[in-house]
Order: C-alpha cells, then structure tokens, then sequence
C-alpha cells in the first residue's frame, strides 16, 4: 500500500478504505484522485488558502458541476485563515465557488474513488506542506449514495460568490479587526448572503470540548481549547490570549451550538434546567453511534461554561435548587 500511495501510478484500492492517513499522505491521495477524476468533484474546507488550493489543483481542470465550499467569516479572511485569492484559483480550475458562514467540515469528494474526510482544513499547514504543520487525520470513505447525499446536504443554504459580492467582500476586509470589534460582515453584504436557520440537528464536532479557564491565564490554547476556537473562527490565528471578548462573544454566538440552545430555551419558554437541556441535547446529537448521556452532560457544561466565562449578556445561568437553571431573560 505505501508503494503505491505516493507513487504516480496509485490507483485506490478496497483495502485503503477506513485506513488513517496523516495530513501528508492525505494530500497525495487527494491530489492523486483528483488528477484522475473524470465526474465533478466537491472540495469543502472552512479554511481554505489558495496556496494549498494551488498545489492541490496543479496542472488539473475539474470536470463541470465541480465545487468548493468555504465558511468565510470575516475574520476567517482578517486573520488570514482563509483568502479571497482561492476564487480566482478554483475558477481557473473550473470549480464554482460557495460559502456557508456556519461550515466547519472538511471533506472531498471524488466520486466514484470516494470521499477524504478527516480534520485538515486546505491550508498548508493543514496538509502537512509547511515548514512547521498541524497534526491532523483524515480517512477515505466510499462513494455511497447515503454518503453523497449527506454531502449534498453541506451545501444547503450555502451562498454562491460571484465577482460582485467578492469585490465588495475584499474592500470591507482590509478594516483590520484592530479597528472594529464587530465580527460580522456588515449588513450590506449580509443582504447577500442566506440567512441561517438554528439548527436543530447538532453533530459531536459542533460541541465545545472544554470550558475555557485558559482565557485568564499566559499560556496560548492548545488541545480541546484549539477545537473549541475552531467553531468560533479562531483556531489556525495563532493568536495571543487576549483575545478581544467583545470579538468572542459575537463568534460564540454564532456557532450551531449556541443557536441550538436559543432554540430549546425559546421552546421551553425561555427558561430550562440542566437535566431538561441535557436530554434535549442527547436527542439532538444525530453521531452513530449516540454519545452516552454522561458525555453529552459534560458537552452541555462545557458551553455553559463558555456562556459563563465571556458573559453572554442574555443568557443567565444560576443553580437555585442544586440544579443549574439556564433563562433567555430577553424572553422576560
């Protein structure tokens, strides 16, 4: 298998399916499937630098119906996690290009070959082709018809970019985040964009892992705390602690899971205790297998704990009864 995985003849076979590959030789399967597809293919990466695109595309033109999906946070492109160059890269390649604010998978698919998914964003760093690069692990899944509708789905409420929004996106972006706290795109291009909906349907990965002590002390994040900045835009920034909290409390707001909690609290009438919210969470989290309840109670604190820690104004958590109580008091 490692004679033919990074050789130029390599052809998939059954037994690389449901192996683990490290972010370098995850690339080279990439890149060598898609070198031989002939059906459009669907690259989805929150991050996505048009370096890595670049090297991962070279001397390859995409078959028609062939995509790319960012996020696209405005600070995703202000911290340099992801650039506006990748458009014309995936354009020159013959992909179209999509963004979804709330993305924060990473898979290719390459079908009939099969789909790479695993926890690489397409960076370079992400890919192993840096000089220093993330850990990462990806998987190649087969081309299933559940698979490729579950990947159909990434796509729903996603935002085609044409040159127009771009333009107007590339002009807001170069307002640095040390001028402005305000984490969003303003509301011209919002306008452009589709709105999101809560969900309703949470997957592990959605969930905080920790609850951020980290904040209060010296050291950079690192481990679950470098997942947990990942769903809130801000994980391959290597920036410094002092992070501004306005910054934070606007991203946190933003991810699945707090839009998952407002929901629940807005159906329970805006006021819910921890074994309500913990229940509703398990039935919520659609992983197979299911986590067990002790994990999804620890899933639940730990976005308590991020509530907590920057002090969402709206959100009070309190434990009156030796039960902690969530309450939405702009519900009052």
């Amino acid at each position: 298998m490692q004679q033919t995985l990074f050789s130029d003849e390599f052809v998939p076979s059954a037994s690389l399916f449901g192996q683990l590959f490290e972010a370098k030789q995850a690339w080279k399967l990439m890149r060598s499937l898609i070198q031989r597809s002939t059906s459009a293919i669907d690259i989805c990466s929150a991050y996505l630098r048009s370096e890595a695109l670049e090297q991962l595309l070279d001397g390859c033109q995409c078959a028609p119906g062939s995509r790319i999906l960012v996020r696209w946070q405005r600070s995703d492109m202000e911290f340099g996690a992801s650039d506006f160059k990748a458009f014309d890269v995936a354009l020159a390649h013959g992909l179209n290009f999509y963004m979804k604010l709330d993305f924060h998978g990473k898979l290719v698919s390459i079908p009939p070959s099969g789909i790479i998914i695993g926890s690489s964003n397409l960076t370079l760093s992400g890919l192993g082709l840096a000089a220093r690069y993330n850990s990462e692990v990806c998987t190649l899944v087969n081309c299933t018809e559940e698979n490729q509708k579950l990947v159909e789905t990434v796509f729903i409420g996603a935002t085609r970019v044409e040159r127009s929004l771009l333009n107007q996106m590339c002009s807001i972006a170069v307002r640095k985040l040390a001028q402005s706290t305000d984490a969003d795109w303003p509301s011209e291009i919002m306008k452009q964009v589709n709105e999101l909906t809560p969900r309703r349907c949470l997957l592990v990965r959605d969930c905080f892992f920790s609850i951020p002590t980290w904040l209060s002390s010296n050291a950079k994040p690192k481990g679950d705390a470098l997942h947990d900045l990942g769903l809130i835009g801000l994980a391959e920034t290597n920036s410094p602690i002092n992070i501004d909290r306005e910054l934070l409390k606007q991203s946190l707001q933003k991810t699945a899971m707090f839009s998952w909690l407002l929901s629940v609290l807005q159906d329970l009438g805006g006021c819910a205790y921890f074994g309500q919210l913990s229940s509703r969470l398990h039935d919520a989290l659609s992983d197979d297998p299911s986590p067990r309840r002790q994990e999804v109670k620890f899933l639940l604190q730990n976005l308590l704990g991020w509530i907590c820690t920057i002090n969402i104004g709206n959100i009070i958590v309190d434990c009156p009864n030796y039960s902690q109580r969530v309450r939405l008091i702009s519900m009052k």
